[in-house]
């Protein structure tokens, strides 16, 4: 049985003319780098300091010299007593009595030393985006084609049960 030029073009028309077009896929990317440093720098630099200060502890003296006496050889085991010093590094403190002069001595002796002092301010920004749109057709299929695959399926299923009833004593 031929077909006419009219059935395949009706065909045709039926099974091209209903599919969608197709998408193509959207990429986008944006990539930011923003960087940015500001800095303040500040030294201070102080010299070396050798420094010493003497008290001169003067005798007591009063109408009674026997009071006196002793009372000055009490403040000076009291301040023979006293002694200290502390070091670290070239730096060093100290005090302590010098009984030979009759004086308190305080004495310092301190390194140059270097105080670097830097404010920064950074900032720093790193942005990246990608974004990856897909777009997914979707087939159009008109309600009277998806009829007439429906009646199909029962014609099918027709047919079946007409040759299970030929077929079968």
């Amino acid at each position: 049985m031929p077909f006419s030029t009219k059935t395949i073009a009706l065909h045709s028309a039926i099974i091209f003319s209903c599919e969608a077009k197709k998408t193509e896929n959207t990429h986008t990317i944006e990539k930011i780098i923003e960087r940015q440093k500001d800095s303040v720098s500040t030294k201070e630099i102080s010299q070396a300091i050798t420094d010493s200060l003497f008290f001169k502890i003067s005798k007591i003296k009063s109408t009674n010299p026997a009071c006196d006496s002793l009372i000055n050889i009490e403040i000076k085991k009291m301040l023979q007593q006293i002694a200290t010093s502390k070091k670290s590094g070239a730096n060093e403190l100290g005090f302590y009595y010098d009984s030979i002069k009759n004086q308190l001595v305080a004495y310092g002796k301190i390194n140059a030393s270097l105080n670097e002092k830097i404010a920064v301010l950074k900032t720093a920004t790193n942005s990246n985006k990608s974004v990856e749109i897909k777009n997914v057709p979707i087939k159009y299929i008109p309600k009277w084609v998806k009829i007439l695959a429906w009646l199909g399926g029962l014609f099918m299923l027709f047919l079946l049960w007409r040759f299970y009833r030929i077929f079968t004593p």
